[in-house]
Parts: C-alpha cells; structure tokens; sequence
C-alpha cells in the first residue's frame, strides 16, 4: 500500500470542489469547473472516503514535490512533471525564479487533518448575540451555584443561631452549701527504686538488669529472588500522522516505537541477619526523706460562714493542698436546679440575695450561672 491519497480543494472563483492533482478548476469530474488556476492560499482537505492510490502515474504525482504559485498571475503550478521540474507557468508562461513561493507542506496529528471543505473555513461569531454575551451565559451556571451554596450557608447559620443560642433567665436562690478540703503532710521515708535516684537518696541495693535491646548483625547469608526486567525485542511502525503533500495529496506519516517484554530471571543477593543483644545498666533501690499526703481534713456547711478545716498537727506533719467546693440551689419545681457548682463570686452574691441567671440552650441545658449587673 503506497500510503498516499489524493485530496480535494475548493475553487475561489466559482465554489466548485476539485481533485488535488488540478492547478486549474475542472470540479471533481475533470471537466465540469469554471478552468480558473488554483490561487495562492487555498487549502487541501481529504474525504475520510478517498482510497489509497495505486494507479503509478498518480504516485508519481504525488511525489513529485510540491506545487509552487507564480507570483505574476498566481497560478498553480505542478513541481515537477515526471522527472522534469516545471520552470515555467502553465497559465501565465512566467519562468519560475525565486520569489515564486512553493505550497507549504504541512503534519497533523491522526484524525485532526480537515476532512471536508467546511473544516476549512473559519467559524463566524453568531452575530445575533451580544458582546460578551457568551461569557454571560458561561457565568450563569457559576452564578446559580454561588447562590445555591450561598443559601445553604445562611440556612446552616440560621440552624446553628436556633440550636446553640444562649437564653438567659434569673432564678431565686434557695439553697447554699460549701465544702472545704486540706491535704495533710507528713515528712517520712519512702522506699523507691529506678535506674537514676535523686541526689539526697541513700541507695542500699544495687542489681544489674536488662534496660534496653539493639540489633546487633550476626552474618550475611545468600538469597535468591525472582526479578523482572523489561526487555527490547524489536519495533514495530505505526499510524503516528497524516502529511499534507503541498501538491493536492496527502501521505501517512508511519512512526517506529520500540517493542519490550517483560521477562524473568533469578537474581543472587546478600541477606544480613541480626540478633538481639541485652543492654545492661543497674537498677537502684533507694530510700529518700519526702513529705508525702497523710490524710485529708474536711470542712462544710450551708451558711454563708466558711472556715477551714484546722488538724492538730504532729512535729513531722504540715498542711498541705487545699481545695474548695461551692454550691447553690437555685429555683423550685421542674426548673430547680440543686447542688449547682459556681465560682467564689457567684457563691458571694447569692450570700449578699442577689439574683442570679441562668443561661441555657435549645435542648435545655445548663451553659452559665452569672450575677444579674454589676
């Protein structure tokens, strides 16, 4: 199969199509144009239906270089004529010279050559519509989905303002309770034990022990794999293209790619192998002076009157942490709210009778306790 195919091109003057091997209008019969030359500027296209060509006289043209324009008349003019390159116009009888340009040759990708005389001609802007008419309706969808998104977004807000929002109401303080904790510490000794003791320890023992491990490698021992490499075995050609002769025909482009295997082998390699090794330090055991918790005093009431608690303390003993619990009932009925912790100055103002609100939320809960004004 030669490769080769014969194009067609549109005459300028009268609109008829004509075979590629033409220089003058003759339409697709030989003999049915109006006869004027191909100008320079026309393009070629090929029918996806026109066969490859073997008649031998028809190849010959095909290969006969490309068509050149006389730059006195225009016409079209053939390269060459079996072996003989054209030097003059065939319309005109101008001789060929150096400013007679030739008809560019040109590649296209497989499938993107133009196919038909419409492909040729530029698309027209739809004058019905406006300026800037076409980006409008581009941005319309964008639009409507910037809206959609942007009610979804109110409508979240809206849902999450309902559900989570504070409402605030004041309660009658009904009840008052405190509870005061002190941490009572005796100075002892204590027996402790790790790998480092503090400084003021009097270690009595010493013991070694394992502390940690680590790899240690312990020899080198020979494997084998199953590897794959991927293999050049030949090439092949392929359809990488269509080429635009300049003369009316067009040729396919063939391209070679390398052809590759995937194939197996063994492959030798070294595998280290390791063992585990103990990592000795020693171990301590050690007796330190410390004041450590020895019992814990407790204080409470329901009056306004706080104190705390006041142990009688041994020579080796001192107070410790202290800690405070406060609490108010607040409210009756269903919406009593009973052994309510607050803050010192919440406690303080329900001492003092001010009121107090009570924040909650959608479902009902309790979010705040705080003192109606300053």
């Amino acid at each position: 199969m030669s490769g080769l195919r014969e194009g067609r091109w549109v005459c300028t003057y009268c609109g008829a199509e004509c075979r590629g091997r033409d220089e003058s209008c003759a339409g697709l019969d030989g003999g049915s144009g109006c006869g004027a030359a191909r100008q320079p500027g026309v393009r070629f296209y090929l029918p996806g239906r026109n066969p490859y060509l073997t008649d031998p006289g028809l190849i010959a043209d095909a290969r006969s270089g490309a068509d050149w324009h006389c730059d006195h008349c225009g016409g079209a003019n053939k390269g060459a004529v079996g072996a003989h390159p054209v030097r003059a116009c065939a319309h005109c009888g101008n001789p060929r010279d150096l400013s007679d340009q030739e008809t560019p040759t040109r590649d296209f990708a497989p499938g993107s050559a133009p196919s038909s005389a419409e492909a040729l001609r530029p698309a027209r802007p739809d004058r019905r519509a406006s300026p800037g008419s076409e980006r409008t309706s581009a941005l319309r969808p964008r639009r409507r989905i910037a809206l959609i998104c942007a009610a979804l977004l109110a409508g979240l807000f809206l849902a999450w303002s309902v559900l989570f929002a504070a409402y605030p109401a004041p309660m009658a303080v009904t009840g008052l309770s405190w509870e005061r904790t002190l941490t009572v510490e005796a100075y002892r000794t204590v027996q402790e034990e790790g790998w480092d003791a503090p400084s003021d320890a009097r270690v009595h023992d010493r013991d070694r022990r394992v502390r940690s491990w680590r790899e240690v490698l312990d020899r080198m021992e020979t494997r084998t794999r199953q590897v794959s490499d991927r293999v050049q075995v030949g090439s092949e050609s392929y359809g990488c293209g269509i080429r635009d002769l300049g003369n009316g025909y067009f040729q396919d482009i063939t391209c070679t790619r390398p052809v590759y295997q995937t194939r197996m082998r063994t492959e030798t390699y070294q595998e280290p192998i390791y063992r585990r090794e103990p990592v000795y330090d020693t171990w301590l055991s050690w007796e330190v002076d410390r004041w450590v918790p020895a019992r814990t005093e407790r204080s409470a009431g329901t009056t306004p009157d706080r104190a705390w608690p006041e142990p009688d303390l041994a020579e080796n003993e001192r107070a410790g942490a202290r800690t405070e619990r406060l609490a108010v009932d607040l409210g009756s009925g269903e919406d009593r709210l009973q052994d309510r912790v607050v803050p010192d100055p919440v406690w303080t103002a329900a001492v003092r009778d001010r009121e107090l609100i009570v924040t909650r939320d959608w479902w009902g809960r309790v979010r705040d306790v705080t003192v109606v004004g300053p």
